[in-house]
């Protein structure tokens, strides 16, 4: 309704107000009655209620007060929109500098005259494109109707793997002192840095699989298929042992390695069914949104010699988490694709 009305002037609003006042009506009745016909449009209650009180106290110019002061500068004004339209990042100051106006007068025209606020930008994984939003939400929508799909005692056979780096070390990143020449400082990790690559392979009622990378080796698909696939078949028949990964529904990203041809036959032979992956898709890999923050967290502080010492404590630390933690895990994972599929591809925010 607020349309309507938008070409009418506050004068007009305000004589509005003088009438309902010289009628006997109270400011309340008059809001009402302002937000009856005006809608959105109406005038705050503050504004009602200062225009009833100077009709009440005799008034009957409902104009502005004369202003005292130098107008606003619209000169300034129509440059700095201008300027940000060109270079939205910049700061006040090289505003200030680039148009020689005082860095108040910019600070005061940015966020009152444009009402603009500044930002940090967000980290999203890759600047995707219509098309890869839109296979995100395809195979979204696949993999959620396949996690709905599912019964509880096919839970046991969906399985997830994933790799990330692990240093020998990372120390924790702030401590309880009484000042900061006490606390210390932490180093940046490097890239010459002791780790290892950790490969974790895990269900969502509990640990399978985790072992590391050889140094020197690389993950490539013979890797894969001569090393990890049999291993994990190995630890699945510890549970199962007469069908190992056969009906196993296994989900991981879109690696090379993963991707293969001869990775693919492997897992066929093997009666194991891959679940796609969106392109692009870290927010959508429970390993990436949970499994490997949850684990480097336990981790810090914690000196490893080797990467087998890294092993044993990642199963140590993977043993500790309750069941009802992965049923958690699994609802979060369903929640954030169906995030992704309502919001037409973009990355999950939390």
């Amino acid at each position: 309704m607020s349309s309507d009305f938008d070409v009418f002037s506050s004068q007009s609003v305000r004589c509005v107000i003088w009438f309902c006042q010289k009628l006997g009506k109270s400011i309340s009745q008059t809001k009402a009655d302002l937000d009856a016909v005006y809608g959105s449009a109406s005038p705050s209650l503050p504004t009602v209620s200062l225009w009833w009180h100077r009709a009440a106290e005799g008034r009957v110019d409902v104009g502005d007060n004369p202003r005292v002061g130098r107008p606003k500068d619209h000169e300034n004004v129509d440059a700095i929109a201008s300027y940000l339209q060109d270079q939205p990042f910049s700061s006040l100051r090289a505003i200030a500098l680039a148009l020689d106006i005082p860095k108040s007068t910019v600070e005061n025209i940015v966020k009152c005259s444009l009402g603009l606020k500044h930002f940090n930008l967000r980290w999203v994984p890759h600047e995707l494109s219509p098309y890869q939003k839109a296979e995100r939400v395809r195979i979204a929508r696949d993999l959620l109707a396949t996690l709905e799909g599912m019964k509880r005692g096919d839970i046991a056979y969906l399985l997830t793997s994933d790799e990330s780096w692990f240093l020998h070390y990372n120390p924790h990143p702030a401590r309880w002192a009484t000042s900061s020449e006490e606390a210390g400082q932490k180093a940046r990790p490097t890239q010459t840095k002791e780790k290892c690559l950790i490969v974790v392979t895990w269900s969502f009622t509990g640990f399978l699989h985790v072992t590391a990378l050889p140094q020197g080796t690389t993950y490539t698909s013979e890797y894969v298929v001569s090393k990890l696939i049999p291993e994990v078949d190995a630890a699945v028949r510890v549970k199962r042992p007469m069908i190992g990964l056969s009906r196993s529904k296994l989900h991981w990203d879109n690696a090379r390695s993963h991707t293969s041809a001869a990775t693919r036959n492997e897992l066929d032979a093997r009666g194991v069914t891959v679940l796609a992956h969106p392109p692009y898709s870290p927010d959508l890999a429970p390993s990436d949104f949970f499994l490997f923050g949850h684990l480097k967290r336990q981790l810090l502080g914690t000196h490893f010699r080797s990467s087998d010492e890294i092993i044993g404590a990642i199963a140590e630390k993977f043993a500790q988490i309750q069941k009802e933690t992965f049923s958690a895990v699994l609802e979060e994972w369903k929640h954030r694709l169906s995030t992704v599929v309502n919001g037409g591809g973009e990355y999950y925010m939390a």
